[in-house]
């Protein structure tokens, strides 16, 4: 069982016609799914192959180690912040992200999206 809680998924909710299955080398044709990335020499188009998977999860207030007083604020999660991506082959890759780095990717998203 998973102590994290996801929070945010693209990719993983298809409209039922789409052929996009993670098992399989099917792509997305719902547009669901993140663009797939063909190199830094490519300018990306929405006409581009659609596979793959990003989620985030967190982990709740009521989860902490046993014998241990590590219990956050309620309401307050606990600082950590797992990253899944997901090329669409099953398994991918995951990460763990502190408060401070998703502060600064925040930062980040946030000044990308002023420039869009």
């Amino acid at each position: 069982m998973s102590i994290y809680c996801s929070v945010f998924e693209v990719g993983f909710e298809h409209k039922r016609k789409c052929k996009y299955d993670l098992f399989s080398k099917d792509v997305c044709t719902c547009g669901a799914c993140p663009i797939f990335y063909q190199g830094s020499h490519i300018l990306p188009s929405d006409r581009h192959m659609r596979k793959g998977e990003i989620g985030i999860a967190a982990i709740p207030d009521h989860i902490t180690r046993d014998g241990s007083d590590d219990k956050p604020e309620k309401g307050k999660w606990q600082p950590w912040l797992r990253v899944h991506l997901s090329k669409g082959s099953h398994g991918g890759d995951t990460i763990i992200l502190t408060k401070k780095q998703v502060e600064a990717f925040r930062d980040a998203l946030n000044a990308w999206l002023e420039r869009t």
